[in-house]
């Protein structure tokens, strides 16, 4: 039996505003699951308060995890809630931004990462972080500032409680390798013409997509279809859909509402994990219009 054990990290990762924190995590075998939680405390005034669409999760812009220069998990902070938002089936959760003038609250946020590919299961060994292999692994985040959070909001304090489930007598069967995509859509593409390449030679068990219209909005109307073209030899279309059939099957899957503008684009829906690591087999979908496509590929590397 697998003995996993929970930390709490004695220190936080304090806010600063548009600057990097970092945090280094505890070393063990394999690090399976690690929680972030944003507790942060704004004030408003007397101005018109408008929230912007993702916050308070918009405060965090990006977390990496590093290791002697890799990144073996990268992501901005929404992709990451999205991510474990589903896979939580709507567990992991984000306090609203008051709109009530001349007050102070405190909210809370959280960013679950899981590198494995049973995120029920905290000392799942699947895939997972060693961190006794190299000299230190670090956490870091890219905050935001006041305007990430919207128009009229001022931060008074901010930070992230760091918590990790640790195996400290079993090591991993894979290793995390995950990739973040940004791709700006430039025109309406026909029969998945607008393509973004996976890294090679990784495995990958799903890939989040976010789609975003050309004012920066998440949207369901840029996006027809998505799939997985194969272009080595004659164009091959080996996977097709539609794009609200798969965000309304996503939701399903999960046991969530849908999320405009997100999908989750699993390996098993092609029956293996390998295919989206070989060059020139890409993920590709049909546009009505210009925007940009954001993917966090979860790909792993085996031991």
């Amino acid at each position: 039996m697998v003995k996993v054990l929970a930390e709490t990290l004695k220190n936080t990762i304090p806010y600063s505003a548009n600057a990097w924190g970092t945090i280094t995590l505890p070393k063990a075998p394999a690090i399976t699951h690690i929680d972030l939680l944003l507790k942060l405390t704004v004030k408003t005034g007397t101005a018109t308060l408008s929230p912007a669409a993702h916050a308070p999760v918009s405060l965090i812009k990006n977390v990496n995890i590093v290791q002697g220069g890799e990144y073996p998990i990268q992501g901005t902070g929404w992709i990451l809630f999205v991510k474990g938002y589903y896979e939580s089936k709507g567990k992991v959760m984000k306090d609203a931004l008051t709109t009530t003038t001349n007050t102070t609250q405190t909210v809370y946020a959280e960013i679950v990462i899981h590198p494995g590919l049973n995120p029920e299961d905290k000392g799942d060994l699947s895939v997972a972080i060693p961190t006794d292999v190299v000299e230190d692994t670090k956490l870091a985040v890219l905050w935001g500032d006041d305007s990430s959070l919207g128009s009229g909001y001022t931060i008074d304090s901010a930070e992230i409680i760091v918590t990790v489930w640790k195996v400290l007598d079993k090591r991993p069967l894979a290793v995390p390798a995950w990739n973040y995509d940004t791709k700006a859509i430039d025109a309406a593409y026909s029969d998945l013409a607008f393509t973004v390449q996976p890294p090679t030679g990784k495995f990958y068990s799903k890939a989040v997509i976010e789609v975003l219209d050309s004012s920066g909005a998440d949207s369901d109307d840029v996006v027809t279809e998505l799939g997985v073209v194969d272009k080595r030899r004659a164009t091959e279309i080996l996977h097709r859909i539609s794009w609200l059939v798969e965000q309304r099957d996503d939701a399903r899957r999960y046991d969530v509402d849908p999320l405009v503008g997100h999908v989750i684009f699993d390996a098993k829906e092609l029956g293996t994990p390998v295919v989206l690591g070989v060059k020139d087999v890409v993920l590709g979908f049909t546009t009505a219009a210009t925007g940009k496509v954001n993917v966090l590929f979860n790909s792993f590397i085996r031991r």
